[in-house]
């Protein structure tokens, strides 16, 4: 430890503990969902203190489904509820949500609304619930998914806006990236001026 440093944390009531004077904590939560962490330093020179709502998140269960699976976002709760986790960094327009006026098959979708906020380094996420694929083989170990993404600006090369997939086998200690495309790559549905909204038309969505 740091001579004449103090550390306070704060947690979620329902963790153990709810509060620390460690300077590097074990807590356990037991509450679904994003955990609200804050922690408090101070020393001779004076205090600083940062709160985080996207620290820490705690799934339902390891494992909530069986593969094989398939997730069509009929449910209208299905991202609401958090079973499938919109996560909004930036805290501002553009995040994941299930939406009903458009779909690649049956009535909904998720959508990532990136017309309204053209933030750079703007990071939004989906995250799904755990699976349990021990009944698939290696060789049937496979991921996939339709989307529809056009641009605003014609010049496709000047794009930033990426798609990155990741997976995790240890609870989230570490990622890999299953897929990754960025820049005019991730534009399947070609220049579109105003707010888009795909059809059921094939030639609108591409499976990954």
């Amino acid at each position: 430890t740091l001579s004449g440093v103090t550390w306070a944390w704060n947690f979620d009531a329902g963790s153990t503990p709810a509060t620390s004077a460690d300077q590097n904590p074990v807590v356990q939560f037991t509450t679904p969902g994003w955990q609200p962490v804050k922690l408090t330093v101070s020393n001779a020179q004076g205090i600083s203190s940062k709160a985080d709502t996207f620290l820490v998140y705690v799934a339902n269960d390891l494992a909530s489904y069986q593969a094989p699976f398939y997730e069509g976002f009929e449910d209208p709760n299905v991202v609401s509820s958090g079973e499938w986790a919109s996560v909004n960094y930036d805290e501002n327009l553009t995040s994941f949500k299930r939406v009903n006026f458009a779909s690649h098959s049956g009535n909904a979708c998720v959508q990532l609304n990136n017309y309204d906020s053209r933030a750079d380094h703007d990071i939004d996420e989906l995250i799904s619930p755990g699976f349990d694929l021990t009944a698939l083989s290696n060789a049937n170990l496979q991921l996939s998914f339709y989307y529809s993404l056009t641009s605003w600006n014609q010049n496709f090369s000047e794009l930033v806006d990426s798609i990155v997939v990741y997976a995790t086998s240890n609870c989230g200690t570490s990622w890999i990236a299953l897929y990754k495309k960025a820049g005019s790559q991730v534009v399947n549905a070609g220049y579109w001026q105003g707010y888009f909204v795909p059809t059921q038309e094939q030639s609108y969505w591409k499976q990954v």
